[in-house]
């Protein structure tokens, strides 16, 4: 590719000087003519010079990267939603427990992709001590306020 715009470069400053130190007249009429013909058969001789079948290759495996780094990166910022999600409800429960008097509770949250398009926290594991009044009430504002029903939360007595 390089050549090619050399060869132009050439082409361009050669047939700029000839016409400049061309006098009036027919010759001086058809030297852009030739000029045109001479640059199009330099650009011919560089295209019919390309190597095809590694120009395919190399245009497969620049799709392939593409679609792999894609996914990469879909992947990744799927995770990190997710993630985030399940952070922010442990976080919450665990300043809930922290209202209601409970301490070192060990609390994991885990999201699932839901049909509206965006992750939901679906169930819970907490482990720790409390009181059946304080379970009750804990796992109250679990349900109403995080969507997750009791069935979906899991108590530990550590």
């Amino acid at each position: 590719m390089i050549e090619l715009v050399e060869k132009l470069c050439v082409l361009s400053v050669f047939f700029g000087l000839a016409m400049s130190l061309m006098p009036e007249g027919t010759v001086k009429k058809m030297a852009p003519a030739v000029a045109a013909a001479a640059m199009l058969l330099c650009l011919m001789d560089s295209i019919s010079s390309v190597d095809t079948d590694g120009l395919v290759l190399d245009i497969a495996r620049y799709r392939e990267l593409s679609e792999t780094l894609t996914m990469d990166a879909e992947d990744l910022h799927e995770r990190l939603d997710r993630n985030l999600i399940e952070q922010e409800c442990q976080t919450y429960i665990e300043n809930k427990a922290e209202e209601l008097g409970l301490q070192e509770l060990t609390v994991r949250v885990a999201a699932e992709w839901s049909a509206e398009g965006f992750w939901l926290p679906e169930s819970v594991c907490i482990e720790g001590q409390w009181s059946m009044q304080e379970k009750e009430r804990l796992s109250q504002m679990i349900e109403s306020q995080l969507g997750i029903p009791t069935q979906r939360q899991e108590w530990t007595i550590a």
